[in-house]
């Protein structure tokens, strides 16, 4: 059985916090490199052991002990097995992303002069838009927060979600040295451990200043300086943060919510308030532009009324 410990929360082998040099296969090393050079989080450390373990018990299957001696038609067969499984777009481009990484360092570490998946196309991905929470739905459960069994905390907790847009990893990350009175914001650590500063309404302010009271008064000595406590005063986590939201969307009435329809919301609202696109890229932490884009179809209905309201030739 392997080791495994917990690091941020996210189960990953002990042998990777100890590899080094030592490491005995090519994907222990690449793991190893992207722990200590790269800085990948647990979370993502973990979706690329996964998806590199299956990778390479696809080609342990067909004899091939070293993924390196892989061939473009070993791939190919990879990608069609990864299909079969009934896998959806957007996990078969994450495994392939994963498989693209691992090639390119060990084409970079000189292990390997071509890459095997030269040949190989993602899946395109779906264009499917995501589902944003709507005011009413926002105001129904914050009504709920403030009828719940830590009505304060929970306030603040949603205040912030949906007045940053920050993810819920993000959210439960935050710490007390986070916080940014004189520019009523906060630090965040996005994915790639990429820092950025989100800015705080007034709302979400005056929530933070009554958590933080009350929070001072449910400390427990093992609250690793965290912002969210639990009601034993403990962190709470990415999972206990979901849970916790869907309590309070059960509460409200409000069906299929989770953390990031609240993040739609925010960087939905802020376009059809007129905010440029690159600006909600860099509040939201996104790397690519594309990725922020899909916020203009969401928008696009009430930026068809505003050319319609205010463009001489409309």
């Amino acid at each position: 059985m392997r080791s495994a410990a917990k690091l941020g929360g996210v189960r990953v082998d002990l042998k990777l916090m100890a590899l080094g040099m030592s490491a005995r296969t090519p994907v222990d090393a690449f793991l190893h490199w992207m722990q200590v050079e790269a800085g990948a989080s647990p979370r993502t450390l973990e979706a690329y052991q996964r998806d590199l373990r299956g990778l390479t018990g696809f080609l342990k299957r067909r004899g091939i002990q070293d993924p390196n001696a892989a061939s473009p038609e070993d791939i190919e067969a990879w990608a069609r097995w990864l299909a079969k499984r009934g896998l959806a777009a957007t996990t078969r481009r994450r495994h392939m992303a994963a498989a693209r990484s691992f090639y390119k360092h060990q084409r970079a570490e000189g292990r390997l002069s071509n890459d095997p998946l030269r040949r190989l196309d993602p899946p395109k991905r779906p264009q499917r838009l995501p589902r944003v929470a709507t005011a009413k739905e926002v105001a129904a459960m914050l009504r709920a927060a403030a009828e719940g069994s830590m009505p304060v905390r929970d306030v603040a907790l949603l205040e912030v979600l949906y007045g940053t847009g920050i993810r819920a990893s993000e959210a439960a990350g935050l710490r007390l040295r986070d916080q940014i009175p004189a520019q009523r914001a906060l630090r965040v650590m996005g994915k790639g451990r990429k820092e950025r500063i989100v800015l705080l309404g007034q709302p979400a302010v005056r929530a933070l200043d009554a958590w933080l009271q009350e929070r001072a008064i449910r400390v427990s000595g093992k609250d690793e300086g965290r912002l969210f406590l639990s009601r034993t005063g403990r962190p709470m986590d990415r999972k206990a943060l979901w849970k916790r939201l869907r309590i309070l969307a059960d509460a409200a009435g409000v069906r299929t919510m989770h953390p990031h329809r609240l993040r739609h919301a925010f960087a939905t609202d802020l376009l059809r308030g007129g905010a440029d696109l690159r600006v909600i890229q860099e509040l939201l932490g996104h790397a690519r532009l594309e990725t922020t884009r899909i916020y203009t179809h969401l928008a696009s209905s009430k930026l068809a009324e505003t050319i319609a309201q205010h463009h001489p030739r409309a």
